[in-house]
């Protein structure tokens, strides 16, 4: 029954990867592994001592990563994959100089314990309050190439976002150790950074506007993405 209970346990805060701990599926592998080979267990005891082994293990092994996405499935995450309107709530005649916008966040959880990784960060978009204003595309030609402009600007957005979240993954990769507070400093820290950029990335393009910067930014991005650097 103890054994249960903090299998449960693990499972449980696997779930909640903030409060999760290596330490936990490997200490009760250990008790497990350590009753199936010491004591003579019936069949049914040592079907459910390895059917607690085999989930524990899996807690051990399965990246928390592709947890973390499988459980909020319903958001979006950074992809090389462009935008398409799918992605905007669509709205008609805003009657604004806005065409579209996207809200590039931080998405992903710090660990309160001592784990590894310390944190797991993912460049996500608030699509809720991301929108694209129709009304001003007509099915032409030239409206047709100034949405694709339009939605590969917006998804730069997102690009730049992606490359500030690398650079704090990295740096709280090394910061096992530290509190929750010091590491929450440091994505907070290259969130203001991204912010700074993002304007900048605006004003020198004009919102995408501005073919000569446009293409200056667009290698820029993309040579830092290709080297996963910031």
């Amino acid at each position: 029954m103890p054994l249960l209970l903090f299998t449960t346990f693990v499972v449980v805060v696997k779930f909640r990867f903030e409060h999760y701990n290596l330490m936990f599926p490997i200490v009760a592998m250990c008790i497990l592994a350590f009753l199936l080979k010491k004591h003579n267990l019936s069949r049914d005891f040592r079907i459910v001592f390895w059917a607690l082994l085999t989930i524990n293990f899996l807690c051990f092994v399965f990246p928390d990563r592709t947890l973390y996405k499988l459980r909020k499935s319903h958001r979006y995450f950074w992809s090389e994959e462009p935008l398409d309107l799918s992605h905007f709530k669509i709205k008609k005649n805003m009657e604004n100089d806005t065409v579209a916008i996207v809200n590039p966040t931080v998405g992903g959880a710090i660990s309160r314990v001592y784990n590894y990784p310390p944190a797991i960060l993912f460049a996500s978009d608030r699509k809720n309050h991301s929108w694209i204003d129709t009304f001003q595309f007509n099915n032409t030609d030239v409206d047709n190439k100034l949405l694709e402009r339009t939605l590969q600007h917006e998804k730069r957005h997102l690009d730049i976002m992606e490359i500030y979240i690398r650079g704090a993954q990295d740096s709280l990769d090394k910061m096992i150790f530290y509190s929750y507070d010091q590491k929450y400093e440091v994505v907070e820290h290259f969130f203001r950074l991204s912010e700074k950029v993002q304007r900048a990335f605006d004003a020198e393009t004009d919102n995408g506007t501005i073919d000569k910067e446009v293409e200056k930014w667009d290698k820029r991005i993309t040579e830092q993405l290709s080297q996963n650097s910031f």
